[in-house]
C-alpha cells in the first residue's frame, strides 16, 4: 500500500517517519501536521498512495471524507474552537505533499489567519455562472 519512498506521507503510513497519530483505519489515517498555523491543525490521508484527488476510487474517497469528519468532530469537542476550516488542495505550487491529504484547522478568534480570497468580491452575474456550470455538466462522465 506505501507509494514511493520519497512520499514524506507514504514514510508516515509505513512509520519510518514519526508522527503524532490521532486516528487510523485500513484505508485511512489522521495525524498531526508539523506546521500549526492553528492550534490543533491535523492531516487525513489515505493509506494507498494517491498523488491528488484525481486519482482516487470511490470507496477510498468515502472512507477518507468520514475520516475527515471524524476528526472534526473530535477536534471541536476536545479544542472548542470557535469554527474549523476543511481544505484540500490539488497541484502544485499549492500542494505542497503530492500525497492527497485534507486539512482540519480550527480556527480561533483573532487567529490571524485569512480566506484564500479576498472578501471584497462581487456576485458573478447570472448568465455566466449558468455557462460555467454548463461546461462543467458537460464534463462530468457517465455515471449510469
Amino acid at each position: 500500500m506505501v507509494g514511493q519512498g520519497g512520499c514524506l506521507f507514504c514514510r508516515v503510513i509505513a512509520g519510518t517517519e514519526p508522527s503524532s497519530l490521532i486516528y487510523q483505519d485500513e484505508l485511512t489515517l489522521a495525524f498531526m501536521d508539523l506546521a500549526q498555523p492553528s492550534h490543533g491543525h491535523s492531516l487525513i490521508i489515505p493509506r494507498q498512495h494517491v498523488k491528488d484527488i484525481f486519482g482516487l476510487d470511490q470507496t477510498t474517497g468515502a472512507a477518507l471524507f468520514a475520516t475527515t469528519r471524524l476528526v472534526a468532530e473530535a477536534t471541536n469537542r476536545a479544542l472548542k474552537p470557535a469554527a474549523i476550516t476543511i481544505w484540500q488542495q490539488n497541484g502544485e505550487p499549492w500542494q505542497e505533499v503530492m500525497h492527497l491529504h485534507f486539512h482540519v484547522l480550527p480556527r480561533y478568534r483573532g487567529d490571524g489567519l485569512r480566506r484564500p480570497w479576498s472578501s471584497d468580491l462581487k456576485p458573478t452575474e447570472r448568465v455566466e455562472l449558468d455557462r460555467q456550470a454548463a461546461l462543467i455538466r458537460e464534463a462530468l462522465p457517465d455515471v449510469s
